[in-house]
């Protein structure tokens, strides 16, 4: 009798042991830093995070080093933006705004991968002709993203626009995330 007791307690206290040891386990889904396998799941992870409007998910593949670098004409049309100090805590209130429920956004990162750098010393680059949809209306740009790897897992780093993307149909620019991102800032 005596020696059940023993054995109960001992595999109680094990169960309990192991327990606590998955409650506190790292990479759950939803938890900040899980990243992905390669820079083409992450940003699959981004667009797919904006019509759930998961905002965790969007985060899990951001690096805690994030910044995005704004174009000069975006710079010049919005000087009162610290853009030179755009990190993860502005892109984090940038995205609460976009992915409010009284909007309709898709992000679209995948369909026009221009170039592909080859993963090189823990960092890729490639450069996008990216769509952001808000609300029915198509905001365009060219961006240079750079990826980071950390642990065999693969983050965003830098959101840098590039280029100006025409509007064949008016001949005119495109507005890019960098306009966006200047007008859903809290």
């Amino acid at each position: 009798m005596k020696q059940r007791f023993i054995t109960l307690a001992f595999l109680l206290v094990l169960v309990l042991m192991i327990g606590s040891g998955l409650a506190i386990e790292p990479g759950k889904a939803g938890d900040p830093m899980t990243g992905a396998d390669d820079p083409d799941l992450v940003l699959q992870k981004l667009e797919v995070s904006v019509i759930k409007r998961d905002f965790d998910e969007y985060r899990s593949v951001l690096s805690d080093s994030f910044v995005y670098v704004a174009d000069l004409g975006t710079v010049s049309m919005y000087p009162d933006i610290k853009w030179d100090h755009w990190g993860l805590t502005k892109e984090e209130g940038f995205l609460t705004r976009l992915m409010s429920p009284v909007l309709k956004c898709e992000l679209n990162l995948t369909d026009n991968i221009t170039e592909r750098g080859m993963p090189y010393n823990k960092e890729a680059r490639y450069e996008i002709t990216y769509m952001l949809k808000i609300q029915g209306k198509k905001y365009v740009g060219s961006g240079l993203f750079v990826f980071e790897e950390i642990n065999q897992r693969w983050f965003l780093l830098r959101w840098e626009e590039i280029m100006p993307i025409t509007d064949k149909s008016t001949g005119t620019f495109f507005t890019n995330s960098g306009e966006v991102r200047a007008s859903l800032i809290p």
